[in-house]
């Protein structure tokens, strides 16, 4: 019995030091394993710091190039977090949580893509003008009225319609329609003589805005300019003195004939070139009235003068002088010569046309200058 109870209680003995034994590995395991997963754990934060730190250089990289590295940084950020919030977890946890922050951190950056958007764009279009006189367009009508006046071309030797009178003041049948006109429009008239040679390149080059002087519509000077509505008529009219032999166009052969150079009555005679072609002479004057003078002295046979400018002055001043063939070389209507751009500026004059008209203004001033009305508008 005693032998029995001693092996009994040697192998108990032997079996608790077994235990004990077993229990030392256990521990020694479990201290190595938690070793293990230390080192484990803090490699992978070092390895999420580093991809923290790649991704911020990155997002600085595109931000200085002007991109949008919305993308990158947000993934940067939820790494950290991610790794950060894994850090105290049970080491089983953590090594698994670790693991995933990473896979998942590789995977977030793999397909990062850089997007650049460029800020909208605004493109202001201005037309340059083609053309001086396009530069002009309905450009003149504004500043007429931001200076209060317009500029009025005219040959001030072409009397009734605008000359000067004994006072060397510029007086006339146009000057009183233009003055009217001005009153009606709210602004003054500027009167400024041109050589009529070249009126068309004064107004065309902004010197005047507008032509108001017994100017006819011709076809010739439509190419050029634009015209407002016609206010009167007025034909090309053939004028010697009293006992000439000169009756119809055929006794112009031969002869000495003056005319305005630059008129319409000069192409008038150009478009009749076997009338022309006929004369001894043609000679060209800066106006009607040196034409008219060599006619009185007679070194001229003829004149050929628009119907307006003789009957308005010449043959008043000189009644039973002059005799005035039947035959002529056309009627014309008379108009006021605009630049073809000036829109508004053309419908402000032909509004003022009308009023005259209709005001009974325009009659009474025609009755001044002609005894008559002679207005066709």
């Amino acid at each position: 019995m005693e032998i029995m109870d001693k092996i009994r209680k040697e192998r108990k003995t032997n079996k608790m030091n077994k235990l004990g034994k077993m229990g030392i590995t256990i521990k020694m395991e479990n201290k190595n394993t938690g070793m293990r997963t230390g080192r484990h754990i803090s490699r992978t934060l070092l390895h999420v710091l580093a991809l923290s730190l790649v991704f911020a250089l990155l997002a600085a990289s595109l931000a200085a190039c002007g991109g949008q590295p919305a993308n990158v940084t947000t993934a940067a950020a939820a790494t950290t977090v991610a790794a950060t919030t894994a850090a105290p977890a049970t080491t089983t946890a953590a090594t698994t949580t670790a693991a995933a922050t990473t896979t998942a951190a590789t995977t977030t950056a793999a397909p990062t893509t850089t997007t650049t958007t460029a800020a909208p764009t605004t493109t202001t279009t201005t037309e340059a003008p083609t053309t001086a006189a396009d530069a002009l367009t309905d450009e003149t009508w504004e500043r007429i009225q931001r200076e209060g006046k317009f500029i009025l071309g005219l040959d001030d030797s072409f009397p009734p319609m605008g000359y000067r009178d004994e006072n060397n003041e510029i007086v006339g049948f146009d000057i009183d329609m233009a003055r009217a006109a001005a009153e009606y429009l709210g602004v003054e008239v500027e009167l400024k003589p041109v050589i009529w040679d070249t009126v068309l390149l004064s107004l065309n080059s902004g010197e005047i805005d507008c032509v108001w002087n017994g100017m006819s519509v011709t076809e010739a000077r439509k190419r050029e300019i634009t015209f407002s509505k016609s206010y009167v008529n007025s034909n090309q009219i053939i004028v010697t003195l009293v006992g000439s032999d000169i009756i119809t166009k055929g006794h112009l052969a031969g002869a000495i004939v003056g005319t305005q150079m630059g008129s319409s009555t000069l192409n008038a005679l150009d478009d009749e070139p076997a009338v022309r072609d006929s004369f001894a002479e043609l000679r060209e004057y800066a106006d009607f009235t040196q034409a008219m003078m060599d006619l009185n002295n007679r070194r001229l046979d003829a004149v050929v003068i628009d119907g307006i400018a003789f009957y308005g002055d010449f043959n008043v001043k000189a009644p039973g002088e002059y005799t005035v063939l039947q035959e002529n070389f056309g009627m014309e209507e008379m108009a006021i010569g605009l630049r073809q751009s000036d829109e508004a500026w053309i419908a402000k004059i032909n509004e003022a046309l009308d009023y005259l008209r209709s005001s009974g203004i325009a009659a009474e001033i025609s009755i001044r200058w002609f005894g008559e009305d002679i207005l066709i508008i």
